[in-house]
C-alpha cells in the first residue's frame, strides 16, 4: 500500500530505512529484493504474449492490478502514457468497461453483473447436489469464481469537467465490503479525497538500461 506510491528516489531510502531498522533485529530485509520476487513469481505463472517485454514498470503494473482485483481493493495507476497489458491467468477475470458519462449507473450495473454470477453459481450449485453426476459443479466453481471489475482508463481527464463525475467516487470507494473491484488509470495524480480511497502505484520513468 506504501511502496508503491513512492518514486524511485524514495523508494531507495524507504528500503534502506527498512534494512537498518531490521538489522537491529538481526533481521536483513531487503524489500525491494522480496518485492521483485515477488513480482517474479506472477510472471511465471503467466503466459506472456511474444514482443511483451517483461520490464520493471510492466511486472509492477501487473502485480499491482492482479492484487488489486483479487482483494477488489480500489486502485489507481498513475503514470506517463504506458502500454498496459491484462493478462488472464489461471483465474477467470471478467471486465467491465464503459466511459465515464454515468459512473454510478455503470458502478450499479458492475455490482448488479456480480450479483448475478453468485445467483448462477448458486443455482448451478444446487443442480449438482441434485445429480452429483451433473457437470453443474465445475460450472458453479467457474462462475463464482469470476470477479467482475469497473476499468476507468484517463481517470484524470474527468477532474477538468466542470460537473465533477469523480466526487461520486468518494463513497463507492468508502465501501469496507466491496462487490466489485475498481482499478482506474490515469496520467496524472487526482485530488487527495480521491487517491486516498485508493491503492497507488506511481509507475517511475524507465532508465537507460531498461530502455
Amino acid at each position: 500500500c506504501y511502496y508503491y506510491r513512492l518514486n524511485r528516489s524514495q523508494r531507495e531510502k524507504y528500503n534502506e530505512l527498512i534494512s537498518t531498522k531490521t538489522i537491529q533485529y538481526n533481521i536483513n530485509i531487503k524489500l525491494d529484493l522480496i518485492v521483485k520476487r515477488e513480482q517474479d513469481r506472477y510472471i511465471r505463472a503467466l503466459t506472456i504474449p511474444p514482443g511483451i517485454a517483461t520490464n520493471r514498470a510492466f511486472s509492477e503494473n501487473l502485480f499491482v492490478m492482479l492484487v488489486g482485483l483479487a482483494t477488489k481493493t480500489p486502485t489507481i495507476i498513475v503514470g506517463r502514457p504506458v502500454f498496459i497489458v491484462v493478462l488472464y491467468a489461471k483465474i477467470n477475470l471478467l471486465k467491465y468497461t464503459d466511459i465515464i458519462p454515468m459512473l454510478k449507473k455503470r458502478w450499479d450495473d458492475a455490482v448488479e453483473f456480480q450479483d448475478t454470477l453468485r445467483k448462477v453459481a448458486k443455482q448451478k450449485e444446487g443442480d449438482k447436489k441434485k445429480d452429483p453426476i451433473s457437470p453443474a459443479g465445475n460450472a458453479a466453481n467457474a462462475t463464482s469464481n469470476r470477479s467482475v471489475v469497473l476499468w476507468l482508463d484517463e481517470v484524470g481527464l474527468a477532474e477538468h469537467s466542470p460537473h465533477r463525475p469523480l466526487k461520486v467516487l468518494h463513497k463507492l470507494l468508502e465501501d469496507g465490503n466491496p462487490t466489485i473491484a475498481f482499478i482506474g488509470l490515469s496520467n496524472w495524480k487526482l485530488d487527495a479525497a480521491k487517491m486516498n480511497r485508493m491503492v497507488l502505484h506511481q509507475v517511475t520513468q524507465p532508465d537507460d538500461q531498461e530502455l
